[in-house]
């Protein structure tokens, strides 16, 4: 199963390179070219000789995780997080470490600058054989079926994007197309900077796993999403207040088909279409999300409902654009 493979794959912030491989398998039979920015990240071109608005469509390939920046005497290793992670939730969870995957445990002081990794070793020397300071630390979170429909596993903020991006990159659409799978949007938006001005698009369309906080204990009208109800349409967050045409007409669209869609209902985090939507003379951007609980942590849960209805929104919604709608 494709999302399960690119949920496992190795890609920390800053080290997204076998994710790369396998998004480069999956759609170079179905694009005219790829090419890289100057950073790393993916543009599949299709179409992109014909005429019409040019529609850059972008998920980030990058997941958080950790990095070392220390080996102390005793043998742990110091860390410092990839990307945003609530130090509530890493304690006693275990990683990987670099190319090797050596095995970790993460104790939790307080703070990241009070706490340790150990590797199962006892002194600096037997550490720096088989780590080194500037190592990447990926969690160790398997995927797995459970419940009804659901999915658990690392990473699907955003590798539930990027296997969305990837139908698409295989289906047929009169319009110019620049699937992008940008790398370090958990530090910044970084990579979709430099795709962005590459390709300065008319229309950014941002694939992303959002958070998802309807859970026990938390009150109905603090849920910014809800998991199993459609992808999530969002109004605006920190980086971004995205283009009302598109935002509503993609609701519009899904009543019209019968797709289930929700709103975002938050308007904190952020993601690519901060930096897409400034491109450039400017695009018109919109971001829809597959609802994920407890994203940005070692583990976070999507439904397979969710995820397919966004294939069969975003398809949609080319098909409106390619017959001049939207616009």
């Amino acid at each position: 199963m494709l999302l399960k493979e690119l949920a496992m794959a190795w890609g920390v912030t800053g080290d997204e390179k076998d994710v790369r491989e396998i998004i480069k398998r999956e759609v170079e039979p179905y694009v005219d070219e790829i090419t890289y920015d100057g950073l790393g990240s993916v543009i599949a071109k299709k179409n992109s000789k014909k005429e019409g608005p040019v529609v850059m469509i972008a998920a980030h390939m990058d997941e958080v995780g950790i990095i070392i920046t220390g080996v102390n005497e005793d043998g742990t290793l110091s860390f410092e997080p990839s990307g945003g992670i609530d130090e509530k939730v890493v304690t006693s969870k275990t990683v990987y470490i670099g190319e090797n995957k050596i095995p970790g445990l993460i104790r939790l002081g307080d703070g990241y600058e009070n706490s340790y990794i150990y590797i199962g070793v006892e002194t600096k020397n037997e550490a720096e054989e088989i780590v080194e300071v500037g190592d990447y630390g990926m969690f160790t979170t398997e995927y797995e079926d459970f419940g009804d429909g659901l999915v658990k596993s690392k990473a699907l903020d955003d590798r539930a994007g990027c296997k969305v991006l990837i139908e698409i990159l295989q289906g047929n659409y009169d319009l110019p197309i620049y699937g992008v799978f940008t790398i370090q949007e958990e530090i910044g938006d970084r990579g979709s900077y430099a795709a962005s001005y590459l390709i300065n698009p008319d229309i950014g369309i941002v694939l992303e796993g959002t958070v998802c906080s309807d859970t026990p204990m938390v009150e109905a009208y603090r849920h910014g999403t809800s998991i199993g109800h459609g992808p999530a349409i969002s109004i605006a967050d920190k980086t971004s207040y995205f283009n009302v045409g598109l935002s509503e007409g993609i609701c519009e669209l899904a009543e019209k088909n019968g797709i289930p869609y929700q709103r975002r209902r938050i308007t904190g985090g952020g993601n690519d279409a901060g930096a897409i939507h400034v491109s450039g003379n400017g695009a018109k951007c919109l971001t829809v999300s597959v609802p994920c609980r407890y994203i940005h942590s070692p583990i976070s849960v999507a439904s397979y409902s969710d995820f397919e209805n966004t294939v069969k929104l975003l398809d949609l919604f080319l098909k409106e654009i390619e017959n001049g709608g939207m616009l």
